[in-house]
């Protein structure tokens, strides 16, 4: 596999992972901070478009760290991106 794909690959999963922590948690959890009489449990919540969100981007991650897994010849690469799999999906819920 070429380097500047790997990278392109690794930068992608960097980027996921940053989305991931931006976009954990509840869209409601500032107004705690702001008024401590309100809870962000007792909000009403119609959709659940972030949960959405981010098991897209974990499908896209992990998709990603599984083509170098399977493009690799290198067992430490191998087990990196395996590593890195986890390391998402422990993240992400």
């Amino acid at each position: 596999m070429n380097k500047y794909w790997r990278t392109g690959i690794y930068l992608t999963y960097l980027a996921g992972i940053v989305l991931l922590m931006l976009f954990s948690g509840s869209k409601y959890e500032w107004m705690s901070e702001v008024d401590p009489g309100v809870s962000p449990s007792l909000i009403a919540q119609d959709s659940d478009n972030r949960m959405l969100f981010r098991i897209l981007i974990l499908i896209v991650i992990t998709g990603a760290q599984l083509i170098i897994m399977l493009k690799s010849l290198l067992l430490p690469e191998r087990t990196l991106s395996l590593i890195l799999v986890v390391l998402a999906l422990i993240l992400a819920f």
